[in-house]
């Protein structure tokens, strides 16, 4: 579950880079490729950006659900031995 905290935060980093990458971009107006290009990414360069973004944050989710789910099992078992124990 720490662990994908930990990646949930550094896809979080990522997100606002690319935000800032997004506004600096439509400051350029009309001419947005030409805006991408100033700052030296082409729409490629972008499209690959924002598909780490999206597997990062599915890797994270994912992550999290498992630290969830075996956190909750364990729970689960200690209560099972509780319950045995005192029947």
């Amino acid at each position: 579950m720490i662990l994908g905290l930990l990646v949930y935060q550094s896809v979080m980093e990522e997100v606002r880079e690319f935000e800032e990458l997004v506004r600096s971009v439509e400051e350029a107006g009309a001419n947005a490729k030409i805006g991408i290009e100033r700052i030296g990414l082409d729409i490629q360069q972008v499209e690959n950006i924002n598909a780490r973004i999206n597997t990062s944050m599915l890797v994270s989710r994912a992550l999290g659900g498992l630290g969830a789910f075996l956190l909750i099992y364990s729970t689960y078992e200690e209560l099972i031995k509780l319950k045995n124990r005192f029947v």
